[in-house]
Formats: C-alpha cells, structure tokens, sequence
C-alpha cells in the first residue's frame, strides 16, 4: 500500500504546505519515503505528493514521484502482476530500465502505449496520476474492480483535489463538507456502504469510479474532469462442456493470480482463517515456495460462534508453516474505541465489527515485520465459502 495526492490550481500561495500535509496525513500508507513536486503550468499549478512502501526494488532510484524524463512524471498506488513480462516487451522495443521496479515498466507502458491503451494491459491494482507535460494532460486512473482508492473534490474556484483517502482532502480542501444524505439513508437502513459507485458520506467529494480513466486539460480554462471508461465486466460467452473442464479452468486462473502476488522483495505471510479460501492459498503458496517456509495469521476467539481454531490447525499441520495467532479477547468497554480507530482509517463507516477483528490482524502482522499479507478476504462469493450461500444456489 502506498499513498498519492495532487492538487490542480490556479495559485502557488499554500500548495507547498497543503502536499507536506498530505504527507504526514497518509504517512501511514507510506513509511518508507515521502515527496511531492510542483509544477509552475504558466496559468496553473499542478502539485502532486507520493507516500511508498517499498515492496519491490527497495532502492531509492524507484522513489516516486517518479520523473525519468522532464515531460513525464509519475506518482503510484499499488502493484502490476505482469510487470516482468510488460518489461520484456518493452525492451524488445528497445526501451530501456535502469531499476527492477513495476513503477518504471508502469511509467515506460504509459508515455509508450498511452493511457487508454496501457491500463488494458495491466494485470494488478491500481491508482495513479500521470502527467504529460509534453501533451498538457493529467491523468487519473483506477483499477477495474477499484481495489485501490481514488477521491476527488473540485471547490467553487475550480481548484481539483484528489487523494487516497477522503481524510487528505478534509486536511486540505478548506471547506465543511455536508454528509450525503442519500449515503447515510442506505447504510442505517440496509448497511450498504458501496451503494454508489462514485459518491461517498461526504457531499461533493467522489471515488473515481472502478474501471476508468479521467483526464484534465493543463490547457484548459477549466479543470474539468473528462472520463473514459476502459473496463466492464462482460458476460462470458464461454460454454463449459463439463465440471472437470470448468473446475481445471478456474484452477489454472486461480493458481497463476496466488503466484504473480508472491512477487515481493520483502517478507510475506498469509492469513489464515481455515475457509477454502484462505486454506487454498496458503496450500498454493506451499507449492509455489517449494520448501521455503512462510508465517501464517490467525485470529481465534473463545467464543464457539467465531472460532475457527479447528480448521486452521489442520491446515497448519499440513503447511507445516510458522504460525502466528491473535486471541480476539478484547473487552466491551474499549470496543467503541477500536471501532473509531478503524472508521478513521477506512474514511466512512464500516459495515460490520468483523472489519475491527481483520484490522487488528493486519496490525499484528506490521508488528511481526511483515509487509505484505496474502488475504482470501472477500472469496467467499466466488468460492462458496459458508453454508449461506448453498441456499442462495437454491434460490436461484
């Protein structure tokens, strides 16, 4: 996880103060190293700031913002899957890398390919800004399934902000923001906290949608923001001749997706729950490390209700891995608490306590020295992972 920001403006007066903020906002995001640049546009000021965790090519030379060449720059949030082989094709286009970072083949695809078309050649998570000096464009980016954040907020004056997370434009922005009524009615009612693909609790500040690109015109008058869509996810017009063929189909998908996450120049470990997800990434990852042994987490409860200690001791006699496990035995009293520190970090209000639960799990993990966690979070759809869902198969 890492950390971006900008701000689009027709004054120089504060944007230097307003990025060092930002960074010391979403430094959490970003321990590693922290930076911004500003850009004097003649009529505008375009300023953008970086947080990093360093995961792959710890060296400062893959620092962002990352400017390679003077009419090119780029600041990231995430990781490209397939950055070795969109390497290996840029460099028999004779383009040339001086680090072994996904941030350079993302910037090399970008001013090489172009936005539009790079983004369909990405295999990963994503949110960026990439300024084109040489064209006056800035563009905003997000992954297909939006897995890493994007906001943006644009005052009377025309001035844009954007950031990755709502907080940094609160910090920023100079404003009260009125909550979204219409966000507020849909969570107390039904607990939906993505009802809306682009609004959020606050008024005026939105996500860049999933899927798509936007644009701004340094030339313009304006700052509008004018989107592309490049992604939708379509039916598939595959037909599936049999159970086995289907069953090797999703194998294949699902083993090559563990492995391209195993890419990572700093320890990692796995969460383990004991469901058929987490237990089938952890039995991939085994695979794939040949031998090499790898912590798991795990987080337990006295409670009968919530503890899966069962599953996940049998899972972890088969790894034979290093287990690490976190005994959910907070008291009442300091539930509230935990809930705010959570809320403060996710922006908006979660949808239920076990958010808190995975949140300590993850925080016990940086506690351990581990960067990077491999999560079968949000798989049981996919997978089927409770008993639930066999009688949404019925009623279907």
């Amino acid at each position: 996880m890492c950390g971006i920001a900008g701000i689009i403006t027709y004054s120089e007066k504060g944007l230097e103060d307003d990025l060092r903020r930002v960074n010391i906002v979403q430094k959490h995001r970003g321990p590693d190293h922290q930076d911004f640049k500003i850009f004097n546009l003649k009529t505008k000021f375009l300023g953008v700031a970086h947080q990093r965790l360093s995961i792959i090519d710890l060296g400062e030379q893959a620092n962002q913002p990352y400017s390679k060449y003077k009419n090119y720059h780029l600041v990231y949030n995430g990781e490209i899957y397939n950055f070795k082989e969109i390497r290996a094709e840029l460099e028999k286009k004779a383009v040339k890398f001086f680090t072994n970072s996904d941030t350079e083949v993302l910037y090399e695809a970008l001013i090489y390919w172009g936005v539009n078309e790079a983004v369909t050649r990405l295999n990963g998570m994503w949110a960026f800004t990439f300024i084109d000096l040489e064209n006056s464009k800035v563009y905003l980016s997000r992954d297909r399934f939006g897995i890493k954040p994007l906001y943006y907020y644009q005052n009377d004056e025309g001035t844009l902000y954007f950031a990755s997370e709502i907080k940094s434009i609160l910090e920023i922005a100079k404003t009260k923001f009125k909550l979204n009524a219409d966000m507020v009615n849909a969570y107390l009612f039904q607990r939906l906290v993505e009802q809306d693909p682009i609004r959020t609790f606050f008024k005026d500040i939105y996500k860049l949608p999933s899927g798509h690109n936007a644009q701004v015109c340094l030339a313009a008058k304006s700052n509008e923001l004018k989107f592309n869509r490049y992604y939708k996810l379509q039916k598939s017009s595959v037909v599936v001749q049999s159970e086995e063929i289907n069953y090797e189909l999703i194998s294949e998908i699902f083993i090559d997706a563990v492995k391209k996450r195993l890419i990572s120049d700093v320890p990692l470990g796995v969460l383990l729950s004991g469901g058929i997800d987490s237990s089938s990434i952890c039995s991939i990852t085994k695979s794939h490390l040949a031998g090499k042994n790898f912590p798991t987490l795990s987080a337990i409860s006295d409670d009968p209700n919530f503890d899966e200690s069962h599953f996940i001791k049998i899972m972890a006699k088969y790894l034979g891995s290093e287990q690490k496990f976190l005994k959910l035995d907070f008291k009442a009293e300091i539930a509230l608490e935990m809930l705010d520190q959570v809320n403060w970090h996710n922006d908006e209000p979660v949808s239920s306590f076990s958010n808190v639960a995975h949140y300590l799990l993850l925080k016990n993990a940086h506690d351990t020295g581990l960067k990077v966690v491999l999560s079968g979070q949000g798989a049981d759809e996919i997978f089927c992972g409770y008993k639930k869902y066999l009688g949404f198969y019925i009623q279907s």
